[in-house]
Formats: structure tokens, C-alpha cells, sequence
């Protein structure tokens, strides 16, 4: 797992910053992040059919 800095901003303009950690737990998600996104990766897979 990798440790990241996330920033939430309201429409407001105001923010808060937190820690969030990032995993790839399973073979799917990394597939997912291979292709840009679980939409990316459900697109090329209909568009291969």
C-alpha cells in the first residue's frame, strides 16, 4: 500500500487535506487501473466484441 495526500475542496472554497492509502487488492482492480478507470476498461471491453 502507498500513503497519499487527498484534498477535498467545497464549492465554498474551503478545504481539508487527509492521508488515504492506496491498495490493488485484487487481479480486477488492477486491471481497472491498467486501462484508466473501471469506465475505460468496461469500454474497451465492449468495443473488443
Amino acid at each position: 500500500p502507498k500513503t497519499l495526500k487527498v484534498t477535498a475542496t467545497a464549492e465554498d472554497g474551503s478545504s481539508k487535506t487527509f492521508d488515504a492509502v492506496l491498495r490493488i487488492d485484487t487481479p480486477g482492480e488492477a486491471d481497472y487501473y491498467r486501462n484508466g478507470g473501471i469506465l475505460q476498461y468496461v469500454l474497451r471491453q465492449i468495443s473488443a466484441n
